[in-house]
């Protein structure tokens, strides 16, 4: 658990599709009682531990899914599955990337943040998904 009142759990599977992920959460939430989704971040701790977190699940990970998605490229039109204030960002150099197809987000292994288009697989990559669980 952390100062946001929630606690978190790295997932993984082969083939994983961020809408996987999500619902995969979602179960998670269900079979303990309590609201999951893909994680949110709200501020540079957060973004560490998340990171921290998917590194212990899996050391070797490509990407660490996250529950945001949008479609500016400057960044000002993303939201939080949750609800949670798009206010912190951690953008990769050159990201977002992109204007019109509806983008997720995804954090690479410095915990710099990238926009991948939603249509295209990710499951290729070898992903971490974080579970954010509101107590």
């Amino acid at each position: 658990m952390d100062a946001t009142q929630s606690c978190y759990r790295a997932i993984t599977r082969t083939n994983m599709t961020i809408l996987d992920a999500d619902n995969r959460c979602f179960q998670l939430g269900a079979e303990h009682h309590h609201d999951a989704m893909l994680t949110s971040i709200g501020d540079e701790l957060e973004n560490q531990f998340v990171k921290d977190l998917a590194r212990e699940k899996n050391p070797t990970f490509d990407f660490v899914m996250l529950g945001a998605f949008g479609r500016s490229n400057n960044g000002d039109k993303w939201q939080w599955m949750d609800g949670t204030p798009f206010v912190y960002q951690n953008w990769d150099r050159g990201m977002p990337f992109g204007k019109r197809a509806l983008a997720v987000l995804v954090m690479n292994r410095r915990g710099k943040w990238i926009n991948h288009y939603a249509d295209r697989i990710l499951s290729q990559y070898n992903a971490v998904a974080v579970c954010k669980f509101r107590l």
